[in-house]
Formats: structure tokens, sequence, C-alpha cells
């Protein structure tokens, strides 16, 4: 994982915390590449100025990016032990590394996921945040709710901010245009928020588990999404879905749950409308009747391609799927899609796909190569970030789990799918769909 991060690593930057110093490794491939970000640093040092660091054990970094904020706490508390969570899993890799390089590793764990899905640590005595502005207000709510969920209550009317009596506080940062929406938010969830500050661009909030902020949220319970879509067993999705929509290609209708902070959640995208085609021309009929080999899709987004295809095989059920991605979010509502859609056709419980939280689709291979997977249809929706190596890392994961004779689809834009062929030695060029700048080819690894 160091030499993918090493790769990935476009610039190192020091950061200085309440007397500490931090050496951090970032990417271009994620949030603020270049520093450490203003919203992180005003939060920081509002933290340091209104929390008692020395008195909180347990703490956990919700959006963690590449680490700055819990590996700051840690740094300067070297008791206490931190959870570093991210739907991202390529800022989870960054978070893991930078933890390396500061030192507190030993003292940290790293989750996956939607919010706290995946932490099963708590409760918390810090937790910590600065807000994604732009993943939605009912994604925001679901992530205070869980940060107040999840502090170690104590007596909020007494006790010094931050102190042992007061118990577990949580403190946020959010963009100017959005602060008085969450403190609505904080206000309507029964937060007592014992503290705040704001700049021009930035807002800061410390809040505690208020008094009567157990039955507001028990009564409220999760925000939920809007009403036209059916929730039944969306568990932690959701807090993202916005609506359930119905799509047509090549003669084919069928219905997604689409999500926030994903692209073509009302209208089909040019990518996925390209491999589409390409499966149309050249994936026929009895490609899958045999009823061996899997399909893996990288990037699988809110699940077009996955339900386009369960849609014109009729026997290719959801547990013959493998679904790989750095966005959680992605895998999650594809899963969820996948097995609502096959559900409603087939009227029977089926397995659920496999989805894999990888990085990288280097750092992919070993995980399916570990579960012996056969892939018949490989379907690799490309978003690299550039100067990566990236080519190598596709043909790499083709090589290690792409069965003979079986059959690759790649989308993207005309020039990483020409960077892509150009990497690939062996396979036969079926066919390619090109329009406005994207394209999708479909090749066959020889028998």
């Amino acid at each position: 994982m160091d030499e993918l991060v090493e790769r990935y690593t476009n610039k190192r930057v020091s950061f200085r915390f309440a007397g500490v110093s931090l050496e951090l490794a970032l990417s271009q491939g994620l949030f603020s590449s270049f520093d450490v970000d203003a919203g992180t640093k005003f939060l920081l040092r509002v933290v340091a100025g209104q929390v008692d660091l020395e008195t909180v054990s347990r703490v956990a970094d919700l959006g963690c990016g590449t680490g700055v904020i819990g590996i700051a706490v840690a740094k300067k508390n070297p008791q206490c032990t931190c959870v570093f969570q991210d739907r991202d899993a390529l800022a989870l890799a960054f978070a893991r590394f930078n933890c390396r390089t500061n030192g507190v590793d030993e003292r940290s764990r790293f989750a996956g996921g939607l919010g706290l899905q995946a932490v099963d640590e708590g409760p918390f005595d810090l937790v910590l945040s600065n807000l994604p502005a732009k993943a939605g207000l009912p994604v925001l709510s679901r992530m205070i709710w869980e940060m107040l969920d999840r502090l170690r209550p104590g007596d909020a009317a007494g006790g010094v901010p931050g102190g042992a009596t007061a118990g577990g506080v949580a403190a946020v940062v959010i963009v100017a245009t959005l602060a008085d929406e969450i403190g609505r938010i904080l206000h309507s969830l029964g937060a007592d928020i014992f503290y705040t500050e704001e700049r021009r661009e930035h807002r800061v909030h410390l809040f505690r588990r208020g008094v009567e902020s157990a039955a507001v949220r028990a009564q409220a319970e999760s925000p939920t999404a809007p009403a036209p879509v059916a929730l039944t067993d969306a568990g932690y999705l959701a807090a993202y879905l916005r609506d359930r929509v119905t799509f047509s290609h090549g003669g084919l209708s069928y219905d997604l749950d689409t999500v926030y902070n994903l692209s073509d959640f009302d209208t089909l995208g040019r990518e996925a409308s390209l491999a589409m085609d390409v499966m149309d021309k050249w994936v026929d009929a009895c490609f899958f009747d045999s009823g061996s080999g899997s399909v893996l899709i990288w990037n699988p987004g809110q699940g077009h391609a996955a339900v386009y295809l369960s849609g014109r095989f009729q026997n290719l059920e959801p547990g013959r799927f493998i679904l790989a991605s750095r966005d959680a979010l992605s895998l999650e509502i594809t899963r969820w899609n996948l097995s609502r859609s096959f559900d409603a056709a087939a009227g029977t419980p089926v397995s659920a796909p496999a989805a894999y939280h990888a990085a990288s689709m280097d750092a992919l291979c070993d995980d399916i190569a570990c579960q012996a997977a056969k892939v018949s249809l490989a379907m690799l929706f490309l978003q690299p970030i550039p100067g990566t190596g990236w080519e190598e890392e596709a043909v790499l994961l083709l090589q290690r789990v792409l069965i003979p004779g079986g059959l690759v689809i790649a989308s993207g834009g005309s020039t990483e799918i020409h960077r892509f062929l150009s990497a690939l030695h062996g396979m036969v060029l079926h066919g390619s769909r090109k329009y406005h700048g994207s394209r999708a080819v479909a090749l066959k690894n020889p028998a």
C-alpha cells in the first residue's frame, strides 16, 4: 500500500498544531491536494482553544480524507486512540500512510463505508469532521445524528467545555453558505451547542448531547429519503437516496434508486450509454448460459450497467457480480439496485453481489485473487488520476482475473481509452463506439 500512496502522492507538506509538527502526503485525487485546507486549519485552531485534549481517550475523524484532523489530535495526546472514517478507499490509504509517517498508527483504526456504518468503537470523547458541503443536507443531517448518537453521555449542564463531566464533544466546520442550515439541524436534533466561531468563509460549531437530545433523536430517528423511494432495508443508504427513476436503453426499461453525489442520477450519461451499446453488440444471448463465470464492474456508479445487464440476461443473478470502487457509496447503491431489481423480477431472495472497497485497480487484484474469482466479463468505467500508472493497474487486474475467452468492456474519455488500449497486449479489439469525446470498446481475451 505504501507503494500505491507513493505513486499517487503529488505533494508533501508540513503542518503544526498546538505545538506538534505533522508531515503529510497529499494526492491530487483527493480533497485539498496542495495544502491543508482553510476549514481544517480553522477547526483545529478552535478545538485546541476550547477542548481539553488531555481528557479525551477515544476520538473519531468522520470523513477523514488524508487524516490530518485525527492525526493532529492523536499526536497532541499520546494516550488517545482514533478511528479514521471515509467513504473513499484512496483517502483511507493516505490516512494509513500519514498515520505511520507521524507515529500514531498503532493507536489508529480505519473504517470505510458510509458514515459510522462500519465503526464498532464508541462512545467517543471527541468526534471531528470537516463536513462535506457537496454531500447534501439529508446526508449532513445523518452525519450529525450519528455524531450525537456516538458521543459519550455526560452532565450537559456542568463541567468545563470538553471536560470529563460534560460528556463527549463533537466539533464540525462547514462553509458559510450552509452554516445556518447546519445550525438548524443541530437544534432540531437537540444538540447542546456550547461554542460557535465564524470567519468569512467558514463556521465552527462545538456541541454535546443536550439534556433532551436522546429523546429528540429517538423520535426523529435518522433523516430519511424523499417519499418516492421505497426504503424497506436501505439502512444507512436512506439519507443518500434522492429519487426512483425509470431509464430506457436499447428497448429495455429499468428502475434505479439514485443518490446524491454520483452522476447519472436523472439521465443516462454518455459513458454508461456507450458501454451498454457495446454490450448489446458483443455480448450475445448465450454468453452467460453456462452459469459459470463472474461479472466484474469497476466504478459501477448508480448501478446502470449492472441492472441493465441483469435485465438483458435473466439467468445472471446478483451473486455473480463483483462490484469494485474507491467509493463506498457507489458500491452500496449498486448492490441495492441490483438486488432490488432482481428480487422484483424473480420474487425470491437472492445472494447479494460481492463488493470490494479498493483504493485502486492494482489494490483490488489481491482481494479478488484471494477469492479465486473467475471473471468472464470485466466492465471498467475509467476515472483515472493522471500520472499514476493507472493503465498498468488495469492491465494487471485483467491478467489476474479474466478467464481465457473472457470479454472486456472499457468506457471513459477518448484519451483515457486510447492510453488503455496502448497498454494492452494480446487482446483482440472487437469494436468501439464514440460520442462527443467519450468512447467505449470491447476486447476479447484469447482462449
